[in-house]
């Protein structure tokens, strides 16, 4: 038996990463508005929207509840007690903001922009409960990465794959984009999209889980 959790992200990283650790991931999407705020740091930018995500699926959750069990029609337990959001955004030491890619030159851009250089990966995550659509907690992990310096034939050749358009910053470091990473500080989780080792912390914490995911023991 795996711990459920409602996600509240359409990212099929995020989804695998808490499956591989034993984590049940039942995924609802938010549609919120993900624009920038003005003058809004990077790490705020991240958790604001984490927090939106999250509270957005924990209130549909907890409206769906007192329905289910009025009618009989749908076991409770099959509503998970926890959800979790997350936003994970990618940016230079300067505080730009490296988005995903909206076409070919735009990724070219961002390539240029890493290569031979540090920057910083940071996902804002938000736990919620789904009975109330309480948030519970927000937090965010940020990872430093490295790219080598790319050649110019490397940038043309990733750019013309269909792996940077989905992604933050342009790119996948559990991808073909591995090549070009020569170091990291922090959490390889946290750069694929979800930092794993600090939300089960954190979930230890809250009294959402008593013990390790795969072992099915609740709270």
């Amino acid at each position: 038996m795996y711990h459920s959790i409602l996600l509240a992200s359409a990212s099929p990283r995020r989804r695998e990463l808490l499956a591989q650790v034993g984590y049940l991931p039942v995924v609802e999407v938010a549609d919120v508005d993900e624009r920038r705020l003005e003058g809004e740091h990077p790490k705020e930018l991240c958790v604001r929207l984490a927090v939106s995500k999250v509270q957005a699926v924990a209130a549909r959750a907890a409206a769906r509840r007192p329905a289910a069990a009025a009618t009989g029609e749908r076991d409770l337990s099959e509503i998970p007690r926890t959800a979790v959001g997350a936003d994970t955004v990618v940016w230079t030491e300067e505080g730009v903001l490296l988005e995903k890619p909206v076409d070919r030159a735009d990724s070219l851009r961002m390539l240029a922009a890493l290569s031979g250089r540090y920057h910083e990966v940071t996902t804002g995550v938000a736990i919620a409960e789904t009975f109330e659509g309480r948030l519970l907690a927000s937090f965010s992990v940020t990872t430093r990465v490295h790219f080598r310096l790319l050649s110019e034939a490397e940038q043309l050749s990733y750019a013309d794959t269909s792996e940077p358009y989905d992604k933050a910053g342009g790119y996948g470091i559990q991808g073909l984009a591995a090549l070009f990473v020569d170091r990291i500080e922090g959490s390889y989780a946290n750069v694929v999209g979800l930092p794993v080792e600090e939300l089960h912390s954190r979930l230890l914490a809250l009294g959402r889980v008593a013990g390790l995911p795969w072992q099915g023991q609740w709270c």
